[in-house]
């Protein structure tokens, strides 16, 4: 508790209590409080409550006040610290994702850019940030549909963050579903996404498919931000179409669960209440293996197969497969995971 009230003043800590505490109405009569006892010629203390109370709209939602705030903190802070200072990365930063927000893409990208050059230039760069700032010159180069040229700051965010985070670290996934959807790999399949992502070798090259056979046998999650403004949460229900998706899922989204999905060969519709909607959204997809899927249905229904199956050669599984998904997963009525012939697991048609 003590480091979250840390501030030059017991009123500054305070406002930092209610942001860290979520409070932010609190938060922002607060900060306007202290702006307003603050004398003009304290740039850096103004630029710094400025930039503060912009983080406070941000999260209301309110973009344009947030931007306005961000502005003058710049505006503060450039009348005693160097454009290229690295104390104005942060804020160079938020008025990127704002403009990129409200559809100025080209003036947010000039912000990122802004922000990009400070933090490289540093003795001891800070690679995190320098990675997330790649990644969302990417992301606004994507919404410009300036695809080869988001695929390539999307691939500098993944090389870095590869040097410094565990091989199956979340953000490493995210980096991945970037470029795959760059590269127009959506719809795809887990093979052909970590093979794009040359996390794996081809699987139709030699044996390696019986190598990767473990890929299958994991249960995956696909993600996606979504934002959303006001007016559209005003509205009572949005509804999400899945053309087809491969195959056994449960889809949430904020935590909440909106729909379960077990065949690859039907499109769904799902509605959603707005109440489980706000200002910034995550979409989870979550695919359970339909190798394990299937041994689960086939127990239920306690069937049975020949003795002799599945033979060495196929390297498989041999039961009586009970889930909808295409015939050529599976080796005549039962599953059998062979050498050339892999099941699948992914979002298969563009919804």
């Amino acid at each position: 508790m003590r480091r979250d009230v840390e501030g030059s003043t017991g009123l500054h800590r305070l406002g930092l209590l209610m942001a860290k505490m979520g409070e932010w109405d609190k938060a922002k009569d607060i900060y306007e409080l202290l702006i307003g006892k603050t004398d003009n010629d304290q740039h850096l203390m103004l630029g710094s409550l400025h930039h503060q109370l912009g983080v406070i709209y941000y999260q209301k939602t309110d973009l344009n006040n947030a931007l306005v705030h961000y502005q003058k903190s710049l505006m503060n802070s450039l009348k005693y610290l160097p454009s290229d200072g690295l104390r104005l990365s942060p804020t160079y930063t938020n008025i990127g994702l704002v403009l990129c927000k409200q559809g100025d893409s080209d003036r947010g990208i000039t912000y990122y850019q802004q922000a990009l050059d400070i933090e490289t230039k540093e003795s001891q760069p800070n690679k995190e940030q320098i990675a997330i700032l790649y990644n969302n010159i990417g992301s606004a180069l994507q919404d410009q549909g300036r695809f080869h040229e988001a695929l390539e700051n999307y691939e500098q965010a993944l090389q870095i963050n590869i040097t410094i985070l565990p091989k199956y670290h979340p953000s490493l996934a995210i980096r991945y579903n970037n470029i795959g959807m760059a590269q127009g790999n959506i719809p795809g399949a887990i093979h052909t996404v970590f093979f794009a992502a040359k996390q794996i070798p081809d699987p139709y090259l030699d044996y390696n498919d019986i190598d990767l056979r473990y890929l299958i046998y994991n249960n995956w999650t696909f993600t996606k931000k979504i934002d959303l403004f006001s007016d559209f949460l005003a509205s009572n229900q949005t509804t999400i179409h899945l053309k087809q998706i491969d195959t056994v899922a449960i889809i949430t989204i904020n935590n909440y669960l909106i729909g379960r999905t077990n065949s690859m060969f039907m499109p769904y519709t799902i509605h959603i209440a707005n109440s489980c909607l706000k200002f910034e959204n995550e979409i989870s997809i979550d695919f359970e293996s339909p190798v394990l899927y299937a041994l689960k249905q086939a127990n239920a229904y306690n069937d049975t197969v020949p003795s002799d199956c599945p033979s060495p050669a196929q390297h498989g599984e041999c039961y009586v497969q009970f889930i909808r998904k295409e015939s050529c997963s599976f080796s005549w009525d039962w599953v059998s995971i062979e050498s050339k012939n892999k099941t699948n697991i992914f979002i298969w048609r563009r919804s």
